[in-house]
């Protein structure tokens, strides 16, 4: 499943789905974050994330893992984020049992909110060294410090998903899964 961030559209959110799709060789579900409103609906969104409020989205990012899990109990769920998609993943992940979440490899780019679930059968977080959404939110502050986000750097530094990160950083991604 993928998970896109503040201001981007459904076709958007499924571009990403697609790209990470083609990379891990896995149908991949959308998981859209149209909470916009002329923006607004997106910086509430935002706030009330931050101080722990489980919005929409990530109700959707819960029965989403769900449904795939009762569907498919021995596959590994890739949960592929961008930007506030990081935010929404994390609530979404919070919601779920134990079972569910040991078979879920999440891959945050350019997130709003690293993903750190002990739980999770994998985590990979990387940010562009331009980017500036993951030193945003607070809860992510201490992430850039201790190591929990990986900095790359390939000349394309930027938060676009397609423009700088897409294929190659889910490429990157999935050797961090391999070495482990």
């Amino acid at each position: 499943m993928s998970v896109n961030g503040i201001a981007t559209s459904v076709k958007s959110g499924e571009k990403i789905a697609v790209t990470a799709e083609k990379v891990t060789k896995q149908v991949t579900q959308a998981v859209t974050n149209n909470t916009h409103f002329f923006v607004l609906g997106d910086l509430i969104q935002t706030i009330t994330e931050s101080v722990g409020f489980i919005n929409t989205p990530s109700l959707n990012v819960a029965d989403t893992a769900r449904i795939i899990y009762g569907n498919y109990p021995d596959i590994t769920i890739e949960a592929t984020s961008h930007s506030q998609g990081g935010s929404v993943t994390k609530g979404g992940l919070a919601l779920l049992n134990d079972n569910i979440k040991s078979k879920i490899s999440s891959q945050t780019f350019g997130a709003q909110v690293a993903i750190t679930d002990s739980g999770l059968k994998n985590t990979y977080n990387e940010r562009g060294i331009k980017d500036p959404i993951p030193f945003i939110d607070p809860r992510n502050w201490l992430n850039n410090l201790n190591g929990n986000i990986t900095t790359y750097s390939d000349g394309k530094d930027g938060h676009n998903f397609e423009k700088h990160y897409g294929e190659d950083a889910i490429e990157r991604s999935e050797q961090a899964e391999i070495k482990k």
